[in-house]
């Protein structure tokens, strides 16, 4: 399963029940990567892919198969990098508070990161996209 995520500093990714950022080129630029292919994600998330037929919301979105894709905005279970083989990270590479955090350590010590690049976004001036495979 390929997991993809969007982190401020030090992996925040909630805080007071709400995502830290967004960015309309990520947001683009997933469904442009995954256009083959449905994405799982919480209802919650679905608001920022609002237009597109690619969007599946479901409950358990680490429960699919190896090829399914997920957007996850929420905390993990302890054995989520058993669980999935891809994960994309989006770095917002600014520090924003949290109260979630995705756990960004683990999965550099447990992945490889085979792909890193900047980019401009449309509300951040430089965008971080790294892939790990597990």
């Amino acid at each position: 399963m390929t997991v993809i995520v969007c982190v401020g500093d030090g992996g925040s990714l909630l805080f007071n029940n709400r995502r830290v950022s967004s960015d309309r080129v990520v947001t683009e630029q997933i469904l442009a990567q995954y256009s083959h292919r449905e994405i799982r994600m919480r209802a919650y998330s679905a608001k920022l892919f609002a237009d597109s037929e690619h969007v599946q919301i479901c409950e358990d979105l680490l429960a699919g198969d190896d090829e399914d894709v997920c957007f996850l905005e929420e905390a993990l279970s302890a054995d989520w990098l058993d669980r999935v083989s891809r994960v994309v990270v989006y770095h917002w590479n600014r520090a924003y508070p949290s109260d979630v955090k995705f756990p960004i350590e683990q999965l550099r010590s447990r992945g490889s990161m085979v792909s890193s690049m900047e980019f401009p976004g449309y509300s951040h001036d430089v965008i971080t996209r790294e892939e790990y495979l597990l």
